[in-house]
């Protein structure tokens, strides 16, 4: 059963929020537990877990900043989905700090809210896929699901894990491509040195994409390609 929390002093956004996820989980079972101040948040973390947090930035007591960093002190390997959710879009950089899954801006919509859910729960419910990879230490079983996106440095393949943590890998990037592409549909190409998992994607443009706070270039020659595959995921 998937556990929500969220955190607004808006009692109009519990509401609203709570109709929506009682419509995107109909027949399903799932937990909802409503705060109005991060203060209150942080205290629930010393008993309870949280799969999804969609949680408000300017909150009295405690801001939603504050309360994710130290959210973030209890779920070291940051396996809580924390959906930010403001009026305002401002200091961007700090908050992808803690590496949120995405960010809304108020008013939300129905069709936001479900997205966002769909990819979530996708994530959540996904059987992990491995592959094994020989990097600097050795051999290694990489989970599909972990990698954010690789990158070609020199004769090598730097893959950036979701814990921030940096393999080195000795292949090409196109057979690891390859490798990937058999065992999974998460992985777009969107430069000739870059390829990203399409899950951890907050927002793109023409020219970039955006992985919490990471900033990856989308080459010309595969600006179709990546628009194309994303507007699918919507």
């Amino acid at each position: 059963m998937i556990s929500i929390a969220v955190v607004d002093d808006d009692f109009r956004i519990l509401a609203q929020l709570g109709d929506i996820f009682g419509r995107y989980f109909v027949g399903e079972e799932y937990e909802l537990t409503e705060y109005t101040n991060g203060m209150e948040f942080v205290d629930s973390l010393q008993s309870l877990h949280y799969d999804v947090v969609f949680m408000d930035i300017e909150m009295e007591k405690m801001d939603g900043k504050e309360a994710v960093k130290r959210l973030r002190k209890h779920d070291l390997k940051e396996s809580v989905f924390v959906v930010y959710i403001s009026s305002h879009t401002d200091n961007l950089v700090e908050l992808f700090a803690v590496h949120p899954f995405e960010f809304l801006v108020k008013p939300i919509k129905e069709e936001q809210i479900f997205f966002v859910l769909d990819k979530i729960v996708k994530q959540i419910r996904k059987e992990d896929i491995f592959i094994p990879l020989t990097v600097q230490r050795g051999k290694r079983n990489v989970s599909v699901n972990d990698i954010m996106y690789i990158e070609s440095v020199g004769h090598n393949l730097k893959i950036v894990l979701s814990n921030q943590e940096e393999l080195i890998c000795y292949m090409k990037l196109g057979q690891l491509e390859t490798l990937l592409h058999e065992r999974s549909s998460q992985f777009v190409r969107v430069h000739a040195s870059f390829l990203v998992n399409k899950t951890y994607i907050t927002m793109y443009t023409q020219k970039s994409i955006y992985l919490s706070n990471t900033e990856i270039p989308v080459s010309l020659k595969f600006r179709n390609q990546v628009i194309s595959q994303l507007r699918e995921e919507v």
